[in-house]
Parts: C-alpha cells; sequence; structure tokens
C-alpha cells in the first residue's frame, strides 16, 4: 500500500474516531456548561430570525428570559459553585455584567452552523443546544487534518509521526471538549490550524506571494472572528523570517503589502464609520495592544501573578471543563509538566543534532521546528500579557486560548519525545504516546467529568 493511500486512510480513521469523541462529549457536558453558550445561542436565534448583522441593541429579552429558564432547570449555578437565586434574573446582564452579550462579533462562525438552528428552530431549547454542539465537527476534523498535514510537512520522511500529532490532537480532553459545545472558539481553531499549516509551509517550501496572499486573508478572517488568533503572530512572523524567498516572490509580496496597507488607509479616511465598525468586531485592539506598554504592569507587585497565569494557563489546557473549571489532581499536571519540558528538550535536541531517531533533519524541518517552539513560547507569552486580569478584567488567560496552535504544540510534544527516543525502538514511540493520551482522556472522563456531574 502506497503512502498516499495509507495517508487518505488514517485521516478516515482519525474522522471516524473525532466523530464519536464530538458525540460522547457534547452528550456528557449538561447544557450550558460551555464557556458563554447563551450568548452563543442568542446570537444564532437572532441571527436567524432577523437576517441582518447584529449589534448589541438587537438583545431579545423573552428569549433571554427562556434561556435564564432553562439554565435553572439545568443546574447551572449550582454546577458553577454558586445557589441557584431564588428570584430568577431576567436578562443576562444581570448574571455576566458587562460582558454579556456576544452581538458584536463578526457573523461567520454563525452563518456556517445558521442552517442547522434553522431546521430545528421548533424543536425543544436543549435539543436545538444539542444538535449545535455537534456541528463542531465541521471544525474539529479540518483541525486534526491540518495537524496532520502540518507534521507532514515539517518531517516528511516520518508519517508515523504524523500519524501520532493528529491521534493526540484527537485525543486532548480540553480540545475535544472546546469543539463538542456551542461555540466560536472551534472556528478560530480551524483558522489557526491552516494559518499555523502555510505559514510553517512558508519555511519547508518557501514563500511565494499567493502563499502569502493565502495567509493575509486567513489572518483577517481568523482576526474578526476571535481574538485568539493574534497569539499565532509570533509564529507568523518567525515563519516569514526564517522561510526563504526568491527575488521575484519578494518583490511582489512588498508590492502586495504596499498595495494593501495604502488601499486599507484610504477606504478608511474616506469611510470613517469602518474603522469604527472593525473596531467593534475587532473588540478593540489596538487599546488593549497599548496597555502592554503601561510600566504598571511590571511592578513588583504585579510580576509574581504572571507566575499565577501560566499555571492556570498550562493546567486549563489539559484539561479544565468550561465554567465549572473541573480539574484533576495536582499530581497529573505535574507529570505533565514534565512530559512537556522533556517535549520541548527534546525538540530543541533534535534542532541542534540535526536528527530525529535514523531520519535526519533537513535545514528547513530544523528551522520550522524552531519557529513552532519559539512560536508557541510566544503566544504563553501573549497569551498572559494580552488576557491577565490588568489588561481584560472580563477574561483570564485559560489554555484555550492556545488552541490556535494545537497542530504545532502537539507536534513539539511528538517530535520531541521521539527524539529523545532510542533509536533502535523509535516504533514504538508514537503507539506509547498515544496510549498514555487515550488513558488521561478515559480517565478525566470516567473518574472525574461523569462523577461530577452524574455522580
Amino acid at each position: 500500500m502506497g503512502q498516499k493511500q495509507l495517508g487518505r486512510r488514517w485521516l478516515i480513521v482519525l474522522a471516524l474516531v473525532a466523530a464519536l469523541r464530538v458525540v460522547v462529549y457534547a452528550g456528557i457536558i449538561p447544557p450550558w456548561q460551555g464557556p458563554d453558550e447563551p450568548k452563543h445561542y442568542e446570537y444564532v436565534a437572532l441571527l436567524d430570525r432577523l437576517r441582518r448583522s447584529l449589534s448589541p441593541t438587537d438583545v431579545d429579552p423573552t428569549l433571554e428570559r427562556r434561556i435564564i429558564e432553562s439554565l435553572a432547570e439545568f443546574r447551572y449555578w449550582e454546577y458553577t459553585g454558586r445557589p441557584t437565586p431564588e428570584v430568577l434574573p431576567v436578562n443576562y446582564q444581570q448574571i455576566w455584567g458587562l460582558s454579556s452579550t456576544l452581538l458584536q462579533r463578526a457573523p461567520l462562525y454563525y452563518l456556517v452552523i445558521l442552517p442547522v438552528y434553522h431546521m430545528f428552530r421548533s424543536q425543544p431549547l436543549t435539543f436545538q443546544l444539542l444538535l449545535l454542539r455537534l456541528t463542531g465537527l465541521l471544525f474539529f476534523v479540518p483541525t486534526i487534518w491540518l495537524s496532520w498535514a502540518l507534521a507532514r510537512e515539517v518531517l516528511p520522511n516520518r508519517p508515523d509521526l504524523a500519524v501520532g500529532v493528529a491521534l493526540v490532537v484527537t485525543w486532548l480532553p480540553q480540545f475535544t471538549t472546546e469543539n463538542s459545545i456551542l461555540s466560536n472558539d472551534a472556528f478560530a481553531y480551524l483558522m489557526g490550524g491552516a494559518i499555523a499549516f502555510i505559514a510553517v509551509g512558508g519555511i519547508s517550501r518557501g514563500w511565494s506571494a499567493r502563499r502569502l496572499l493565502g495567509l493575509v486573508i486567513l489572518l483577517g478572517i481568523g482576526f474578526l472572528t476571535k481574538r485568539t488568533v493574534v497569539l499565532l503572530l509570533p509564529l507568523v512572523l518567525l515563519a516569514l523570517l526564517f522561510g526563504t524567498w526568491t527575488r521575484g516572490a519578494l518583490v511582489r509580496s512588498l508590492f502586495f503589502a504596499i498595495l494593501l496597507v495604502g488601499g486599507g488607509s484610504a477606504e478608511l479616511w474616506a469611510h470613517p464609520a469602518l474603522l469604527v465598525r472593525l473596531n467593534r468586531l475587532a473588540l478593540d485592539y489596538p487599546t488593549q495592544l497599548a496597555q502592554i506598554f503601561d510600566p504598571t504592569h511590571y511592578t513588583a507587585t504585579a510580576l509574581p501573578l504572571y507566575g499565577i497565569y501560566l499555571s492556570w494557563l498550562y493546567e486549563s489546557f489539559w484539561a479544565y471543563l468550561g465554567w465549572a473549571a473541573r480539574a484533576g489532581p495536582g499530581f497529573v499536571y505535574q507529570a505533565l509538566l514534565l512530559v512537556t519540558g522533556l517535549a520541548f528538550l527534546g525538540t530543541i535536541y533534535a534542532v541542534l543534532r540535526g536528527r530525529i531517531g535514523f531520519v535526519a533533519l533537513t535545514s528547513r524541518s530544523r528551522r520550522a521546528l524552531l519557529a513552532c517552539v519559539l512560536g508557541i513560547v510566544g503566544a504563553a507569552l501573549g497569551a498572559m500579557l494580552f488576557y491577565s486580569l490588568y489588561f481584560n478584567p472580563h477574561a483570564v488567560p485559560q489554555g484555550r486560548y492556545l488552541f490556535s496552535l494545537i497542530g504545532p504544540i502537539a507536534l513539539v510534544l511528538v517530535d520531541g519525545i521521539a527524539a529523545l527516543w532510542p533509536s533502535q525502538g523509535q516504533r514504538w514511540c508514537v503507539p506509547a504516546l498515544v496510549s498514555l493520551t487515550v488513558l488521561f482522556d478515559l480517565w478525566y472522563v470516567a473518574a472525574f467529568l461523569v462523577p461530577y456531574f452524574y455522580g
């Protein structure tokens, strides 16, 4: 059997496993326990009714009261450690304050899932929610495939590692959770996977004006969908730096960049209202970015908090379910920290040594792996800065913010361990890593998640 045919079969297997996992997780997680699910449901319901671009003024009090009643019915407050109010709130603002709506966001994700809502809008509320959760398959499966393609791009002579990368992505509990709830995060992860694939491809294959144009388009879609896509910028910049450029491609790309910046600036100058619209969709990027340079965020009092943010970011990457924030025992995260540390060291070792097992790495593969390592570090630092309580009082740095880089992260985890694995036993490396990931997932679901909600 040829490698291409074998690769296609693996992609089908991955899709089937992913589908089963989304069905299981979507069924296990009680209604409304995904972050912001009530707000996402409100968006798609209003979009179906109004059939136009939405804004926060489109809030429907009747719809919100109906959803709030469902929140109480399915123990939303109890699962998040609070008693259910004797008198229920009458609107979202009474529950979530200033972060009570998502109606200012771009509609791309909601337009994709809108047909599913429209077909079943007369069904019970929670049945609609379940079906909308299952649309996560539309994003989960392609993101897994892109992680496989990314690994093949970096290490074309190690197809086993590409399969391992894709399987780790498939069985990671928190990533499956985020793709099994109603959330535009899943769309952002898909955009992140495509951006990472194109960017790293610029290192392994070289940059062209066409590749750069595709990257810019995807970045624009991503930025208007979810601001977590901004965390991909370190990887993108490193890929532009580490990639190879022909003189013609460089000239065409510079011309395109000048044309894009000049045309965009002229359009905003001619239509100032467009800037207001973009700023609303992008959730005020310039203001938040400017706060990074505020010296009060780097005082002796502030700096220790970043260690807390980093710990939260790391643990919630592996398993911190939704609003309930149900974590596992501390020793599990310590073991995972050891594995992660070894993987990063192993990847750096592979870059310096120039091989993984018996397979030598090309200079482009080494640069791509180094870009992934540095890009992940940059994203983690960016998450702590950009999302810390100092800069945005309605958000803390959560592991799900890093899932736009799930492909590069899984690549570093698998390839790094493989680089430290004995050369004679390389064939056992991927099965061992995947088995541990599967056991971690099954343990988390069976011994912790299900008992918390149904025990």
